[in-house]
């Protein structure tokens, strides 16, 4: 049933089917900065004509008093305002942030906004889904359209700026439409609109870009406390999805460890057998640590789910399947990697006993030594097979 939905795209679906789970990250820090700066100039849009007004009437104040504080007190009220505007959504933003940025999909529902949805019944679901849609311009699943509103708003912004100055021309050149006492006044007036378009004009550029380097700033500021905060007041779905990103970075880590040894094992030739065994100690070493290390993690994460309110929503029986096969994958091939590399030590130990057994008892102390460091090294290796043997899920 959940494969039909239009929530749930391919790759989750894949995920959910291998793992019994999935942990998609609905929105981004990256999305919720990049939304201030579509609310920005979506507000600058929406007050293009009455700031255009006002900003005529402030500059006619300013002219006739012989003083522009009337001006710029306008620019920093409602500047001021538009940016108080702007933390306040990003705040409200922030909060439905911390609520869905996370979605926990299973084979039987999903995690959302801190609650259960069941794809049975999920007109709840859908509702809610329109909502955010509308808040986040990204639908669930789905990729953003974020960029193409902010640059739609952008061209939008641009052209009413010109549009403006076409509108006062028409105005103009209309006679029933402007009247003034004398060629002196109509000179005046003409040059204080123009003027009040041009500083108008002016103002929305420049702040625009100000906006975009102070808001930066201040909404990167406002982020790095946010994200303290979530790292320390982690959600149950941040949490597992961290858990299950460390497990298969730990797993990638046992494949590129396998993948170098078997390089170094497969081009080994005789002679090299005591510098090859160095590498190998220290890079089964590394091994070994990353397999207790992912064995800690997958505890870890099954605890965390069984102690959580998800514990009967989440099949972490199928999980534990795809993370042994995961997890045996790169042990089996580092076993049968060993045996090869056992092989190929047991052979030249063989060739060095019989060359002992076979020449002059005067020059055979030549030979303990290289057959002592032999028997050593398989030993050895005997000892790692039967640890990685016993990892074995």
């Amino acid at each position: 049933m959940y494969k039909e939905k239009n929530y749930i795209n391919e790759k989750t679906i894949e995920e959910v089917e291998e793992k019994g789970f999935s942990v998609y990250n609905y929105i981004s820090f990256s999305e919720l900065i990049s939304t201030v700066n579509k609310d920005y100039l979506q507000t600058l849009n929406t007050i293009n004509i009455p700031f255009a007004i006002l900003t005529a009437i402030a500059l006619f104040i300013s002219y006739e008093s012989h003083s522009y504080i009337y001006l710029i007190l306008l620019f920093l009220g409602v500047y001021s305002l538009v940016f108080i505007y702007l933390i306040g959504k990003l705040i409200y933003r922030t909060y439905k942030f911390s609520l869905v940025t996370n979605v926990i999909y299973t084979k039987k529902g999903l995690v959302i906004n801190d609650e259960v949805h069941h794809y049975k019944n999920d007109l709840k679901l859908k509702t809610l889904l329109e909502k955010l849609e509308k808040l986040f311009n990204e639908y669930l699943s789905k990729p953003s359209n974020l960029k193409e509103v902010i640059k739609y708003e952008k061209e939008k912004l641009f052209k009413k700026l010109s549009r403006n100055f076409e509108t006062v021309n028409k105005g103009l050149e209309s006679k029933s439409s402007f009247r003034v006492s004398n060629n002196n006044d109509s000179g005046k007036l003409i040059l204080l609109i123009y003027a009040a378009l041009i500083a108008y004009s002016i103002s929305v550029i420049v702040f625009y870009f100000i906006g975009l380097a102070l808001g930066f700033i201040l909404f990167f500021i406002i982020i790095s406390f946010i994200s303290l905060y979530f790292s320390i007041n982690k959600s149950i779905e941040l949490r597992i999805k961290q858990e299950v990103t460390k497990i298969d970075k730990e797993i990638k880590s046992l494949d590129d460890i396998y993948e170098s040894l078997n390089k170094k094992v497969s081009t080994f030739s005789s002679g090299e057998i005591f510098d090859l065994s160095k590498h190998i100690e220290d890079e089964y070493d590394s091994f070994y640590s990353k397999i207790n290390k992912a064995i800690d993690l997958k505890d870890g994460l099954k605890e965390t789910i069984e102690t959580s309110k998800y514990k009967d929503f989440i099949d972490f029986t199928l999980f534990a399947i795809y993370l042994k096969n995961q997890f045996n994958k790169p042990l089996n091939k580092m076993i049968e990697l060993l045996e090869e590399y056992k092989a190929k030590v047991q052979k030249e130990l063989n060739e060095a006993i019989n060359t002992f057994e076979n020449i002059d008892s005067k020059e055979k102390y030549k030979i303990e030594p290289r057959i002592a460091n032999l028997q050593t090294i398989n030993k050895n290796i005997t000892l790692h097979l039967e640890q990685l043997k016993i990892s074995i899920l």
